[in-house]
């Protein structure tokens, strides 16, 4: 069964939606998530909560959890995210890391 199909099979409506529409959704979407986390890490009213700007530094880790769900999505390897984030060592290092900046901001201010 080909990707198509697989993917037709997991979730039916997936087969009246071209793959280059779905390509370009799921970048569109990871742009806009990119995007408005940006902006809230980058915002004023984030630094003044967290009492430093630092949260911007944690905009890499998004970006790189973003890439890797991209490339696992080129590769044909997703499904369902949960599982992805229970078995893609990848992916978990960037939440670490992610969790990490975040502690590391938040105990240096």
């Amino acid at each position: 069964m080909g990707g198509r199909e697989a993917a037709a099979a997991h979730r039916p409506v997936l087969r009246w939606y071209p793959p280059p529409l779905l390509r370009a959704s799921i970048a569109a979407a990871a742009l806009a998530t990119l995007a408005a986390y940006s902006a809230w890490a980058f915002a004023p009213s984030t630094a003044e909560k967290f009492g430093t700007r630092g949260m911007a530094l944690t905009v890499p880790f998004v970006l790189a959890g973003l890439l890797r769900y991209a490339l696992l999505t080129a590769r044909g390897r997703t499904g369902r995210p949960e599982a992805i984030l229970l078995r893609d060592r990848a992916t978990q290092l960037c939440i670490a890391l992610y969790l990490a900046a975040c502690a590391a901001v938040w105990l240096a201010r």
